[in-house]
């Protein structure tokens, strides 16, 4: 045996077919065909020992075999790799084949005799009951296989098992039909989905519903994939997808009731009286229902989704997350996600990237999820030319070596196989695959679009053309299989069942909602969250979870500057009764460990701490290792979790995760606060409103690192007024009581205590609120903000105020209010003037606005007479322009001091910085 090391493409071939004169050199080159490094000459035949000779997956015979048909196996290999270059994908026609040298015989020199002998197919090619065939019978059965109405790319996958169990997945097609019931159970669910939207053209002609004209076979394909879920293991099911078929898909398959989706298609609201929510749009709409296939039950859940088509993939993964994690679904066999995407938005909306990005991440995986494309092969008005860069919408998934199945949505016996395929392989490798629907939209984005103005020929087309039910329907007469009568009976009775929920629509009495479940139906919508919640702890439990924060195991080694500076360092600091923001941090956490609750900080570089404040997770100087010494204090356990360079996908994930678990607790912490610019979608759409829309609480906390010292436009600011911005109190009537219960919470703390308790409080209410917090950066390690234990033990709570205790209250004449760490700045700055009739008060929970406690601090000084704020944010930024409103209403008039509008964050050089600080100091006190 000769080992020859080549270093040719198989792009190189036809070049390399004029180099050579005789046949023998010719076919010896051909067996370069998708030959590596490593290859040698196995009778006079070239083999990749790399790739074909794994003992693990060939044995001896099919070797040999494989080397000694080498060509044919070239041939084979062509057609995996580029067969869907010719397939039969396109309904509309739209996508054009292409001619593919790769896909003809002659390429391989497979001609003459050559082509007429018999060829063992072992190791080669799976063709059912055959063990061998000539080559005519082989490349029908390529073609079948890979360039009908189902095609598949994954040639690519660096996983060989993963190839070949796909490969004879594939190939196993054209020869494993479906049964008799299956066909009819397929074309009645067909029938269903057109009865539905034809229902709904009739009765709300003038309603958007985004039918699913076009892509009906989308229902017995997710229907497929649910099914093989239930038979292999999995007991839930996450699904999250667009607008395109939801109404469809709710009212069907997942039996959410058809009069209360009338009700609500007819401008009512889906919640009922008495219960507090603003509800959403139709098209987003969510749905739990126990489902059973083949005697195994499935619990499924469509989950709300916003306009921003693609920006709940993430917060599906979360939930599906969460899920697994509480019901020990370590291999994560038992939980799947599903996402339904558009075809413009997969590849156009980058949150879709992201999402993939988490895919394999040990801290967001979970096992996979089944990607179904909905290609209308349009986006609103923009065709796929102008609207990628990919032929196929699905080569997004590619990212992550995501196997890719398209199918032609008018072959629905292929797009139930296909989503077979998918939902198996998902459960066996545990990992994404993507089903690339390939179908059209009948009508515009809505149906009152006209798309002919845009795409006048494409629509010429599609009115021409008659449904895919009516085309499956007459198939199955031909087969014998179901009658036209049988048929009609079906669409009859199904328009009966929905005329009969059409007139019996009424106002909902009840609503599905988390609060029903049983991990959420202790918690209820609150009524006023101003009420002080007690989150002290004993003192010596403080003192010994401090200590077992630092406690480094047996044999482990860390880093010597952190062993002084920080394990140290917390030590000495806790003898002397000095509890800096981290110490206060991982207190917080251990105490509700032992209390039971779990705590996950996601983010980047959560472990260690941006500002290296942290470590909460230590790393082994010796052998890499990592490890969290706040885990042995209890049974539940922290995680945390460093992230990908994602914002949206990430925070996402923690919203997802967060609405699915109340006893978790879920922090998304960014490197800077400025950094969830990234996310701003997920803000706006799930943290801020989740509950006001779809009754979903969550609990997650985020941290967004905030303050001026210099650092530029990028790095300063959380963005405080975009938050107050979006909180729903009332700044005319400060008495309504909506104030009392704001959509979320806001804080600037200038304390670790208030900081642990904010935490604590977290957990200790019977409902769940986001917190959006404006971490510090300088008051980490500003010795002037640590706190005592005595702050954190027990009948201690939260404070949202803290009022000035260096004062003589008749002496002040002048009231400054402040929220985060400027406060110590304005505090060094009055001390330098000796200024002793100027009382600072610490507004340390912006919202809700603490209205009481605000004016027990103005009563306490009768004798002030002027009234501030004062910020060290722009005046376009920061809280002043929510505070104003408020505070107006409390005293005469209130001023503002702070730096000048600004059209970015900050100022981005140091001299700017410096004289701009500067005029504010001397401002405070002029």
């Amino acid at each position: 045996t000769v080992s020859i090391r080549f270093n040719i493409t198989t792009h190189h071939l036809t070049s390399i077919r004029t180099l050579f004169v005789n046949k023998k050199d010719l076919l010896t080159m051909q067996n370069v065909f998708r030959i590596q490094k490593g290859s040698k000459l196995v009778n006079g035949k070239l083999f990749d020992t790399k790739r074909w000779n794994s003992t693990s997956n060939f044995t001896k015979a099919e070797r040999e075999n494989r080397a000694k048909s080498a060509n044919v196996l070239r041939l084979v290999e062509g057609y995996r790799k580029f067969g869907h270059l010719n397939a039969n994908l396109d309904p509309l026609g739209l996508l054009k084949n292409q001619d593919v040298p790769q896909l003809k015989p002659d390429f391989y020199c497979l001609e003459g005799e050559e082509a007429g002998k018999d060829i063992n197919l072992e190791g080669i090619l799976h063709l059912e009951k055959k063990k061998s065939a000539k080559l005519d019978e082989i490349i029908d059965h390529l073609k079948k296989s890979y360039c009908g109405p189902l095609a598949a790319q994954f040639s690519s996958l660096p996983d060989e098992e993963q190839q070949n169990w796909l490969y004879k997945a594939v190939e196993s097609i054209p020869t494993s039909n479906l049964t008799k019931e299956e066909k009819r159970k397929t074309l009645e669910t067909l029938i269903q989905a057109e009865v539905f939207d034809h229902f709904m053209s009739k009765k709300f002609g003038q309603v958007k519903r985004y039918g699913l004209e076009g892509l009906e076979s989308t229902v017995p394909g997710l229907e497929a994939i649910l099914e093989t879920c239930a038979k292999e293991g999995a007991t839930d099911v996450v699904i999250t997808m667009a607008h395109r078929g939801r109404l469809n898909i709710l009212t069907g398959l997942l039996q959410f009731p058809a009069d209360q989706m009338f009700w609500k298609v007819k401008g009512n609201s889906e919640i009922p009286e008495g219960v507090e929510s603003i509800g959403d749009v139709l098209s987003h709409l969510g749905q739990s229902v126990d489902l059973e296939f083949a005697g195994k039950k499935l619990h499924v859940t469509l989950i709300q989704n916003p306009s921003h088509l693609e920006a709940a993939d993430p917060v599906a993964m979360g939930k599906v997350k969460a899920r697994q994690v509480s019901s020990n679904d370590s291999d994560k066999s038992k939980v799947v996600c599903i996402m339904i995407h558009g075809d413009a938005a997969f590849t156009g909306q980058g949150v879709v990237t992201e999402t993939f990005g988490l895919s394999k991440l040990t801290g967001y995986s979970v096992g996979g999820t089944i990607h179904i494309i909905s290609n209308n092969q349009i986006g609103f008005t923009t065709s796929p030319n102008f609207g990628r860069s990919s032929r196929y919408a699905a080569d997004v998934g590619k990212l992550v070596d995501a196997p890719l199945i398209h199918v032609n949505a008018d072959a629905p016996e292929e797009v139930v196989k296909a989503c077979r395929i998918a939902a198996s392989f998902r459960n066996k490798y545990k990992s994404d695959v993507v089903v690339d629907l390939i179908g059209y939209r009948r009508h515009g984005h809505n149906e009152l679009d006209e798309p002919s103005f845009t795409q006048p020929l494409v629509y010429k087309n599609v009115q021409g053309r008659a449904s895919i039910v009516k085309h499956y329907s007459q198939q199955l007469q031909k087969e014998g299989i179901m009658t036209s009568e049988e048929a009609e009976e079906i669409r009859q009775k199904e328009d009966e069942r929905l005329n009969a929920s059409f007139k019996g629509m009424s106002d909902p009495t009840s609503t599905k909602d988390h609060f029903d479940s049983e991990r959420w139906k202790k918690f209820e919508q609150p009524k006023d969250a101003t009420v002080a919640v007690k989150t002290g702890v004993k003192k010596q439990t403080l003192e010994e979870l401090a200590k077992k924060s630092v406690e480094i195991p047996s044999g482990s080694s860390i880093h010597p500057r952190l062993q002084k500076g920080f394990v140290q360092a917390r030590l000495d600091a806790l003898q002397k009764n000095q509890i800096d923001w981290a110490t206060a941090e991982s207190m917080a956490f251990g105490t509700l460990l032992k209390e039971g609750y779990s705590v996950r900080i996601s983010g980047q570089d959560v472990g260690r701490g941006t500002f290296s404040h942290r470590h909460i997770e230590l790393t082994d100087q010796e052998n890499g290792n990592r490890f969290v010494p706040l885990n042995e204090v209890g049974k539940a356990k922290i995680y945390p979790v460093n992230s990908s360079l994602s914002e949206a996908a990430v925070m996402g994930f923690e919203y997802g995760y967060s609405i699915e678990d109340p006893n978790t607790l879920p922090i998304w912490e960014a490197q800077f606060g400025d950094f969830a610019n990234s996310a701003q979608i997920i803000i706006d759409t799930f943290v801020t409103c989740g509950e006001a829309k779809w009754l979903k609480q969550s609990g997650l906390v985020l941290m967004l690192p905030h303050g001026y010292d210099g650092a530029g436009p990028e790095h300063s600011s959380g963005r405080v007024e975009r938050f107050l911005q979006m909180v729903d109190s009332d700044a005319v009537n400060l008495d309504n009581p909506r104030n009392l219960r704001p959509n979320f919470s806001v804080i600037n703390p200038t304390t670790p205590a208030n900081i642990f308790h904010a935490l604590r409080r977290q957990m200790h209410r019977n409902f769940r609120l986001p917190l959006i917090i404006m971490g510090p950066k300088k008051l980490i390690r500003f010795a002037r903000a640590n706190s005592k234990l005595e702050d954190m033990t027990e009948g201690t709570h939260f404070l949202p105020v803290i009022g000035d205790k260096s004062v003589e209250p008749d002496q002040v004449k002048r009231i400054i209010f402040v929220s985060g760490k400027f406060f110590y700045d304005v505090e060094e700055e009055r001390t330098k003037k000796g200024i002793k009739d100027v009382a600072i008060v610490r507004i340390e929970e912006l919202a809700p606005f603490p209205l009481k406690e605000i004016k027990a601090e103005i009563a306490k000084y009768p004798n002030a007479k002027t009234f501030d704020v004062a910020q060290d944010e722009n005046q376009n930024s920061g809280a002043w322009l929510y505070l104003q409103p408020r505070l107006q209403q409390l005293v005469p008039k209130i001023g503002y001091i702070g730096k000048p509008p600004c059209p970015a964050t900050a100022v981005g050089t140091g001299p700017a910085y410096k004289k701009e600080t500067s005029d504010l100091m001397a401002a405070l006190f002029a």
